[in-house]
């Protein structure tokens, strides 16, 4: 029986790898054209976020990949949930996207309560692993993932310098295209395994919200806890408007997470300005996310750095080339346990 599993799931990881088109997955020829410019060089005004247009596994190292046998062992739902979660539609780079995969596990395993919220969804790559991981668990069922976004790029203040009106777009209708592929991913995959939730009942546990942060996030979270709170506006007003909505309704235990934290000045400064106290203490610790990429050695021994005032550099600004760095490491994302 073990046997005809592994079979069945090696086949159908080959056609999942092999068969779909990466550059233009989750989209028809269309959206395709359409939205081109999420998986190029938008632009020379804002260096493109890193993204992967592949399909990926990043919770497992390659021992863990091999052992497909445990995806039929009712006892292993974490590891074979985690196993089975793909990553495809993101600008993210993997270390990103490995670190909200393992919040989300952390979440899980703790049996922390609390709804989820991305503000700053764009093609769903970031948050969509998310819905997959913990509706495969039947962890979703208790909670609600919240999105917000314009789906119509950037819209920059006189906070923002070097941010321009439609940087970083992604249409909702490229970004509703990735749910689909992610749907049947899910089908395929995990269907199988007879868990609690199927992918339309895990749907009706995601609220999504359409337009700026500041217009939508107080009323929509209203009356609601979190037990994760990722702020992905790229801009010192967007994150400003993100934390000011939503961080005072993260439960202790939570996590708040800025997907440039290290990338752009504006985003540093927000958080920066959230997390000091009156006396220039913090609040809580920084942990940062590596910049490791994708084809990297490492991939089997990801950790967080602690933010260090004398080792670590932030952004300058918020041009291109102006990441931060700790001990020469380059960083981008960061995150912050309420403990």
């Amino acid at each position: 029986k073990h046997s005809l599993v592994v079979m069945k799931l090696a086949g159908l990881l080959h056609v999942v790898t092999c068969v779909f088109p990466f550059a233009c997955l989750g989209m028809t020829t269309s959206q395709c054209t359409e939205e081109s410019s999420f998986f190029q060089v938008r632009n020379e005004r804002v260096r493109p976020k890193p993204h992967s247009d592949g399909l990926y596994y990043p919770f497992v190292n390659a021992g863990a990949k091999a052992s497909f046998f445990q995806l039929a062992n009712p006892s292993s739902l974490r590891l074979s949930c985690r196993w089975a979660t793909p990553t495809f539609g993101t600008m993210k780079g993997y270390s990103k996207i490995h670190a909200v995969l393992e919040e989300a596990d952390r979440l899980q395993a703790s049996s922390l309560p609390g709804d989820i919220v991305e503000a700053g969804v764009a093609g769903g790559g970031g948050v969509l692993p998310v819905i997959f991981y913990l509706a495969c668990t039947g962890d979703l069922a208790q909670r609600t993932v919240h999105l917000f976004d314009t789906w119509e790029g950037l819209a920059p203040t006189k906070s923002d310098p070097g941010f321009h009106n439609g940087d970083y777009h992604i249409g909702y209708n490229a970004f509703m295209a990735n749910v689909k592929e992610y749907k049947n991913a899910y089908n395929q995959q995990v269907a199988a395994l007879n868990l609690s939730l199927s992918w339309d009942e895990a749907w009706t546990h995601v609220n999504i919200v359409k337009g700026l942060f500041a217009d939508t996030m107080p009323g929509a979270l209203a009356g609601r806890t979190l037990s994760l709170l990722m702020c992905d506006g790229d801009m010192y007003s967007s994150t400003k408007d993100c934390l000011t909505a939503a961080a005072g309704l993260v439960i202790d235990g939570g996590a708040i997470y800025n997907d440039d934290y290290y990338t752009f000045a504006g985003c540093y400064q927000a958080m920066h300005e959230y997390n000091r106290l009156p006396d220039n203490d913090t609040r809580y610790t920084v942990l940062l996310v590596p910049n490791i990429p994708e084809n990297n050695s490492e991939h089997g021994e990801f950790t967080y750095m602690a933010e260090d005032g004398s080792s670590c550099t932030p952004p300058l600004d918020n041009s291109p080339g102006g990441r931060g760095s700790c001990n020469s490491v380059e960083a981008e994302a960061a995150l912050m346990r309420l403990m």
